[in-house]
């Protein structure tokens, strides 16, 4: 039976920046190549790359390092600072802002300074989520949607009580299902911050958060343990623009003894306790022992200080994409390797049925100690995992490597370096909780990656770094993009109708008939379209009532096919 126990505080903000467009907007085409990632000339390319926020007056703890990509903009979060970034790596005026000016309309607890930021931009719907977790006198997970494609514009506000239990290391996902669709989240529960009393596996009800509804439900499953401790779960997490099929699950992984477990959350918004939670399926996989044993074992350059390796844990994210032929996930962390420490990273297929694992591979190309990774498939199935390296020669620095979908499975390509540090944390042991690889909805080519390092000796005085990359080939492919104008459309009346004009825009030569399919129509409401467009165009989608249909928001998905690629996007029906 799930807990359905938190009604959510409500409030929408003004705009959280004055309107700079000008700025906002240098980076909404693409720039010259030699200001953007390039897959031109060899497999790895890295033209974008610059500081992101630092700890200079922006925590006295843990970076928590991640970034989310949109079609303009770079939204990096730290704690306790966020800031937006055109995608040339230019600040725009105003940032950095503190995490709790997001929810000053909101009021206490969240209009101060949380922890545990985590931002993600839902590319079906077009909007950004922000959100942070208040730990101390009050547990409260505070959550933020944009109500426009805007990250610097309004926000409906969400906070979910916790009682007295601390919702430590959330994790959130993006999982725009056809029925249900969710925003994720996983929580370790300690019972006054101090008694481990399990794992909350939860959905938000992404249909009505996108309409700024107050009465947003969440659906959690409390105390999903599986004997580890913390259970550390990791929520499934949407790239590319081709939802997950009818009928799918949402799913939820960690970490186990020589293994993985895996799953299955179908969340019902309208009839909570009729969701369901189905597992676990255990994945055996090669056997491995824990970095450092879970304790501080990380080397570094000019101090005997050591880091911990934090590898109790799968690391965020647990990356899904839909491809023409299978759907598949990919996650990692850190291993004990024969010399030093690597990254172990795996391969999942088929997760709503018979789940397996098809590649993995343990990175470790000599004694160096590599951790805090993250990795991702880019639209052509190639693979980039991002982590900080170390050891008794050299400073933290941060590093990435690379598979193509072609290699022989389980390898990767030789190490590139991003950032070689300039100093060492020489008292502290924790260095941060998350590090995150995306892919640029842009193009679906280029990975951007951020994690921390430091720029000379000292303690917790991170500064961090965001970089672009591609790989060779990717943008080589025909392909479409499907898009939507003024997405929320609003019926007040039986029998009232609403129009949305959607667009096809074809790039690197594409030319082919795209077939649009449209899913998720409440009952009592029906539509009309076309069901075919050639090459580039538009066409009126119009949703109509034709009975009764109860008051809500609703989600309707409307999907275009052609030569085995897919991309989908959101139509968002309000009834009242």
């Amino acid at each position: 039976m799930p807990t359905i126990a938190r009604p959510a505080q409500f409030a929408v903000s003004e705009r959280l920046q004055p309107d700079n467009r000008d700025a906002a907007n240098s980076g909404a085409s693409p720039a010259p190549n030699d200001e953007r990632p390039d897959q031109s000339e060899s497999s790895n390319q890295s033209r974008i790359h610059f500081d992101g926020l630092s700890a200079n007056g922006a925590s006295d703890g843990l970076s928590d390092a991640n970034i989310a990509v949109g079609p303009r903009h770079v939204v990096q979060m730290v704690n306790s600072e966020y800031a937006v970034f055109d995608k040339r790596g230019r600040l725009l005026p105003g940032y950095p802002q503190k995490l709790g000016t997001i929810w000053q309309a909101l009021g206490a607890p969240c209009d101060a300074n949380g922890a545990d930021p985590i931002v993600q931009y839902d590319r079906l719907a077009d909007r950004w989520l922000l959100s942070q977790a208040m730990k101390g006198a009050a547990y409260f997970e505070c959550i933020a949607i944009s109500t426009t494609g805007d990250p610097g514009g309004r926000y409906a506000l969400y906070a979910y009580d916790f009682g007295s239990t601390l919702s430590d290391w959330p994790k959130f996902a993006v999982w725009p299902a056809i029925r249900n669709s969710a925003y994720l989240a996983t929580y370790n529960l300690f019972e006054l911050a101090n008694t481990y009393v399990g794992t909350d596996l939860c959905a938000y009800d992404r249909a009505a958060m996108l309409t700024a509804d107050p009465r947003a439900a969440e659906v959690c499953f409390t105390n999903v343990d599986e004997g580890t401790y913390p259970a550390n779960f990791l929520p499934a997490d949407l790239d590319g623009s081709t939802i997950p099929p009818a009928g799918s699950p949402a799913f939820f992984v960690n970490l186990g003894p020589d293994s993985l477990n895996v799953f299955k959350l179908t969340p019902d918004f309208v009839d909570p306790a009729a969701s369901t939670l189905v597992g676990p399926t255990t994945l055996t996989v090669e056997p491995f022992a824990l970095a450092c044993g879970g304790i501080n074992c990380i080397p570094q350059l000019g101090t005997a200080n050591t880091l911990v390796a934090t590898s109790d844990r799968l690391m965020y994210r647990l990356a899904y994409r839909r491809f023409p032929d299978h759907e598949a996930l990919v996650a990692s962390h850190a291993v004990d390797a024969s010399r030093g420490v690597g990254i172990r990273w795996y391969e999942l297929r088929d997760p709503a049925g018979d789940i397996q694992t098809v590649q993995d591979g343990t990175f470790a190309p000599d004694a160096q100690y590599r951790w805090m990774g993250s990795v991702a498939f880019d639209k052509s199935g190639n693979m980039a995992l991002g982590y900080n390296v170390s050891s008794l020669d050299i400073h933290p620095g941060i590093a990435y490597t690379t598979r193509l979908a072609t290699d022989p499975p389980g390898t990767m390509a030789p190490e590139t370096m991003l950032v070689e540090g300039g100093g060492s944390q020489t008292a502290v042991g924790r260095w941060s909780d998350t590090s995150a690889m995306r892919v640029d909805p842009s193009d679906d080519c280029t990975f951007w990656y951020t994690t921390q390092y430091l720029k000379s000796d000292g303690n917790l005085n991170w500064t961090t770094d965001v970089s672009a990359f591609g790989l060779k080939g990717c943008m080589a492919q025909p392909d479409f993009s499907l898009t939507a104008d003024r997405r929320v459309r609003t019926v007040r009346h039986v029998g009232g109708g609403v129009e949305y004009r959607l667009a096809v825009q074809a790039s690197t030569g594409f030319n082919a008939s795209v077939r649009l399919d449209i899913d998720g129509l409440p009952e009592g409401v029906s539509a009309s379209m076309p069901h075919r467009i050639e090459g580039s165009g538009s066409v009126l989608v119009r949703l109509a009532t034709r009975s009764a249909v109860p008051p809500g928001p609703y989600v309707v998905t409307v999907t275009g096919t052609a030569d085995g690629v897919a991309h989908s996007t959101d139509l968002i029906l309000i009834v009242h």
